[in-house]
């Protein structure tokens, strides 16, 4: 299924070529720019949204999921609260058993027994509460993040492109392909954003449809890894 990787880059880059061609050169450039530099603000920003947004949304989002999933696997009561329907859950038995339900738990959250083993306490309910947290926290924190970040770039992006879309323009030609190009490295920016989105959430994702979405699926596309290969530079240097 690789192919929808790639789909997905020749959709968004035909999209901003057919979008900007009728554009003046002039707020091709300006947009161009302005796409560069609120992806390098939102990168940033989202370190910081991204707290509060793990806090109050992911975590007890992603709490209550995988307390109903050890719920399911156990016929107990589910809550609103993910942490108090833990509370109810023999969770020291089900990690000595270890069912297939729970394995593909595991798989889909990206947390194995050895790491699960490590939230052991006397207390059986503070022991699940601690299991719930280790299974919650990296997708939560990861989801935050690419949250925040698509939530910035959205918003800021929207209103640079209104504030361009007024300007008075001095030179009204349309250089056709000149336009093309610069509306080509404007989709490569957008492009390179939802491949940092899509890597960072990928575990994940292919946790939840291996069958779709499995780890190998990058490697095996063709424009879609090129720009993998320069997220994957770009977070080793940052």
């Amino acid at each position: 299924m690789s192919f929808i990787l790639d789909f997905a880059v020749a959709a968004i880059i035909l999209f901003c070529i057919f979008t900007g061609i009728n554009r003046s050169v002039k707020k091709s450039i300006f947009l161009m720019m302005s796409a560069a530099v609120i992806l390098a603000f939102s990168f940033a920003a989202s370190i910081f949204i991204a707290k509060p947004v793990e806090k109050y949304i992911m975590r007890p989002m992603y709490a209550t999921s995988a307390a109903n999933d050890l719920a399911d696997m156990t016929s107990n009561q589910k809550y609103e609260d993910g942490y108090e329907t833990v509370k109810k859950i023999d969770v020291r038995t089900l990690i000595e058993d270890n069912p297939e339900a729970f394995k593909r738990m595991q798989n889909k959250f990206k947390v194995y027994i050895d790491t699960l083993k490590n939230g052991e306490s006397t207390n059986d309910e503070e022991y699940a509460k601690n299991v719930l947290t280790y299974f919650i926290t990296p997708i939560s924190k990861d989801a935050a993040r690419t949250f925040s970040f698509v939530l910035v770039f959205a918003i800021l992006y929207i209103v640079a492109a209104n504030v361009i879309r007024t300007m008075d323009e001095e030179d009204k030609k349309r250089r056709g392909v000149i336009n093309i190009l610069i509306n080509f490295l404007k989709a490569c920016i957008f492009v390179f954003g939802v491949t940092g989105c899509f890597m960072i959430m990928l575990p994940y994702i292919s946790g939840q449809f291996p069958t779709i979405f499995d780890v190998g699926i990058v490697n095996r596309s063709l424009l879609f890894k090129l720009f993998a290969k320069v997220f994957d530079i770009f977070t080793n240097l940052f």
